[in-house]
């Protein structure tokens, strides 16, 4: 079935298509770290993919009965299930586990993971039939509807962030199934017609198309209104969608609610009843409590902050003061402070309880600054307010290196930024305020005697995580210059009850001027006092290993351990992921001994074995979609004219589509990752390089659109040198760059941020249509094969990119990239020289 030119409804329907596609794969990274675990979120790029790829595959095994004049009353009447099955999978998706229950009865938790894949994976394989078919029937247009395809999806990245400052995620999901609905009245509207079409008048095909398309108008405006209606909070009693479950149980209704593109906050409790004085780790000594009332701020229903009503000055709070998370305000009175993480403004409050001379708050989440101050100031009250406080919404490492200001104290206390990537990148507690370049950032906006005090986690059987941050203490005062960094390093920690958790709170204190005598002494009298365990300072040590640590000299106690506690670097930012690779799978660690416990459950073992196993699926499932759709295509002639093309081209085609897929997700995720860090807040940098990237390379598509088959093999080449040399230089600049950068203001970075993934997104999007083509003069029959293993091999890549950053980095990972399109490019050279000549 052949058109004499590509209807203009095909461009803005792929763009429609692909637009709505990626919207809805990021609000699924989003309800996913709300109604499961952050963890999960990466999974939302595996459902994504796969779906597109059971839709190419689909559309390759039934091309010959999808070849039909009724072409576009078919792309009609999927555009609509497209979009009825968004809000159909939402609604299901959000009782997901009274579906898992009914799915799968006696399996809660993996149930509900198996229902959640099922559910979402219907409309991507509907989005992945329709864009396959666009491309498969559109042959000779492929670099341009692939170049909409990409410009459609960058739209989509950037005004998804956009929407969801504006309203909720359940509001955003009708709204993109709406424009997904919508497209359907596009196809039914269009009026070309095949240049063989005998099988059927064109009235009668119109009249078709026609007879859909009220149906079509009114799911369009079912949908239109439904997202009128969950936007309005006055009707919330006929909201379409609504949240029942959040972390496999139900949620009480919250005194306050918002999204944003990066999470949901949540504000529960009784504002009335009187509580015990929250604190991460308060001193036995602390007698005669002050009662205080308190409300809990949810981050995506998880992470928790404890918010205290304030009803006396801060000067008259005891509580702060037995507190190890602020043992560096009694070693600086008189100081000005710097918080990092300003959440329910704990911090905030005993800094002015110590009567400090001024607090500065750095906050990224919006959100979290909106119900301290608006929603609940009252309540806190209004810590904003006090003479000498600002608070800031900005990323600290940004802020810091930009602000030219210099603390006394910066403050982080159990900082984390628990956030699945939206597009394609799984965090796994990926944090930039753990790495040895952002402890660099902090040290150097201290003033000479200042100090940086971090507190984390130390488990009782396995303090891996403490010995981590003494680690980054020691290797970034290395970094400034100090010879001896163990005389400028003091670490604490108190005990919390046995039957509260197994995890007491460590403290450490890092100053670039050496403690001296006094404040040695200070120290150790606080922590006799508070009955804190004093676990090093310039004399004292209470674990041999801390100690080494602290004086960068070897044990073999960690040589042999299990886990590795080397200093996290912003190449390689997993600051929780502490497991070393020969470890994983070891017998030892899944034993019941404590600290293996501890190494399952804070060493991330497993989420990583989650990630294995993760891989060996879409191994597995890459290697069907290569093979099992090419039988079943010979098997059915009578359905699917069989590839004529020679074995030997059709395996060097599918070389090169699956080399191109994972050449750009390790490209993708690895430069992202790190402009994401150049950036700052991480929203604004995930929707700034990505929507570059998808910009670029739908221009880089578009610019093969005249390429005539006569020019096809110098193309080729011309393309392929272009996109190793240009990957090449943006690979060795990319780190200096970011080092020289870190002090511009935002305006700058983003022009260098764009410098840095432009070329990169120009030359990679020209490797699909470049191969797209190619397939479309060997035998058109094989494009949506050959789309479908791309898809599954961009699911392979994702995870695959991931599991190799955390074990050697993110430089590593970029440059694996590049040695894939090598491979791509001698496959396609090889196929070129291999069967039927182009026809020119």
């Amino acid at each position: 079935m052949n058109f004499d030119r590509t209807p203009r409804q095909v461009y803005w329907g792929v763009f429609l298509l692909s637009f709505a596609t990626l919207a809805y794969e990021i609000l699924l990274t989003r309800i996913f770290s709300v109604t499961l675990w952050y963890h999960f979120a990466f999974m939302v790029v595996s459902i994504a993919m796969f779906g597109l790829t059971i839709g190419a595959q689909t559309v390759f095994t039934r091309r010959q009965s999808l070849a039909s004049p009724k072409l576009f009353t078919m792309l009609g009447i999927s555009s609509a299930l497209f979009g009825l099955a968004i809000f159909t999978s939402s609604y299901l998706l959000l009782d997901v586990s009274e579906v898992a229950r009914m799915l799968f009865p006696g399996m809660p938790v993996p149930a509900t993971v198996i229902a959640c894949y099922l559910i979402t994976l219907v409309p991507f394989c509907l989005s992945g039939f329709l864009i396959s078919a666009l491309l498969t029937f559109f042959p000779l247009d492929t670099p341009k509807i692939y170049a909409f395809d990409l410009w459609g999806a960058a739209l989509g990245c950037l005004l998804i962030v956009g929407i969801l400052s504006l309203t909720d995620a359940l509001s955003a999901v009708l709204m993109i199934a709406t424009i997904a609905a919508a497209t359907s009245i596009i196809f039914l509207l269009t009026r070309a017609a095949p240049l063989d079409d005998e099988a059927i008048a064109d009235t009668e095909r119109l009249a078709l198309q026609k007879k859909w398309l009220p149906a079509a108008l009114t799911l369009t405006a079912l949908l239109a209104a439904g997202t009128i209606v969950q936007g309005n909070q006055s009707l919330a009693a006929l909201h379409p969608l609504k949240l029942t479950w959040v972390k496999f149980s139900r949620e009480p209704k919250p005194l306050f609610e918002k999204w944003n593109a990066f999470s949901r906050i949540t504000v529960l409790g009784d504002p009335t009843k009187p509580w015990y004085p929250f604190a991460w780790g308060l001193s036995p000594t602390y007698k005669d409590p002050e009662m205080l009332e308190r409300l809990d701020l949810h981050i995506d229903g998880n992470a928790r902050t404890v918010m205290t009503k304030l009803k006396v000055p801060p000067a008259e709070l005891r509580f702060p003061k037995y507190d190890i998370v602020n043992m560096a305000h009694h070693l600086r009175p008189h100081s000005d402070v710097c918080v990092v993480g300003v959440g329910s403004g704990r911090d905030i409050l005993s800094a002015l309880c110590f009567q400090q001379k001024s607090v500065t708050g750095v906050e990224v989440n919006n959100v979290i600054l909106e119900a301290l101050n608006k929603n609940f100031g009252d309540f806190s009250g209004h810590l904003d307010r006090y003479p000498g406080v600002r608070l800031i919404n900005s990323e600290a490492r940004s802020y810091l290196a930009q602000s030219g200001q210099h603390f006394d104290i910066i403050q982080l206390s159990l900082i984390d930024t628990l956030a699945a990537g939206a597009a394609g990148a799984f965090s796994l507690a990926e944090n930039s305020l753990y790495t040895q370049d952002g402890w660099l950032v902090f040290l150097h906006a201290l003033k000479p005697t200042g100090i940086l005090t971090v507190t984390r986690w130390y488990h009782r059987d396995m303090p891996a995580e403490t010995y981590r941050i003494v680690s980054l203490a020691h290797d970034s005062l290395v970094k400034i210059g100090v010879k001896e960094p163990r005389k400028h390093i003091l670490l604490a920690k108190c005990k919390r009850p046995k039957l509260d958790i197994d995890f007491d709170v460590a403290t450490i204190l890092v100053s670039p001027q050496r403690f001296d005598s006094a404040q040695q002494e200070q120290f150790e009298k606080l922590c006799s006092d508070m009955q804190f365990d004093l676990l090093l300072d310039e004399k004292k040590d209470a674990d041999p290993i801390i100690a080494a640590l602290a004086e960068g000299k070897e044990n073999t106690a960690l040589d042999s351990a299990p886990y590795n506690v080397s200093a996290s670097t912003d190449d390689s930012p997993y600051f929780f992921q502490m497991l070393k690779l020969s470890s994983i799978f070891a017998p030892s660690i899944w034993s019941d001994k404590a600290e293996n416990h501890a190494l399952r459950q804070y060493g991330n073992a497993v989420a990583i074995f989650s990630l294995l196993v993760l891989l060996l699926v879409v191994s597995v499932m890459t290697v069907i979609s290569i093979f099992l759709p090419l039988l079943l295509a010979r098997q059915n002639k009578s359905e699917q004219e069989a590839p004529t093309t020679d074995r030997k081209t059709i395996a060097l085609l599918s070389i090169y589509f699956l080399c191109i897929g994972l050449g750009y997700m390790f490209l993708e995720v690895a430069q992202m990752s790190r402009l994401i860090v150049l950036l700052g807040h991480p929203t604004f940098g995930l929707s700034v390089v990505l929507f570059a990237l998808l910009i670029s390379g739908g221009a880089g598509s578009y610019s093969l659109n005249k390429m005539s088959a006569g020019k096809i093999e110098s193309t080729v080449d011309e393309r392929f040198m272009l996109l190793l040399a240009i990957s090449l230089l943006i690979g060795l600049v990319t780190a200096p760059a970011m080092t020289a950068c870190q002090a511009f203001d935002i305006p700058l970075r983003i022009v260098v941020a764009l410098a840095l993934i432009l070329p990169l997104g120009f030359c990679m999007g020209m490797a699909m249509p470049l191969g797209l083509k190619i397939a479309s003069y060997k035998d058109a029959n094989l494009i949506p094969w050959l789309w479908g293993i791309n898809g599954a091999a961009s699911v392979l890549g994702s995870v695959l990119c991931i599991l190799v950053s955390i074990w050697y980095g993110l430089t590593f990972s970029y440059f694996l990239g590049m040695t894939f399109y090598v491979i791509a490019f001698i496959a396609v050279r090889l196929a070129l020289s291999k069967g039927k000549p182009l026809n020119q």
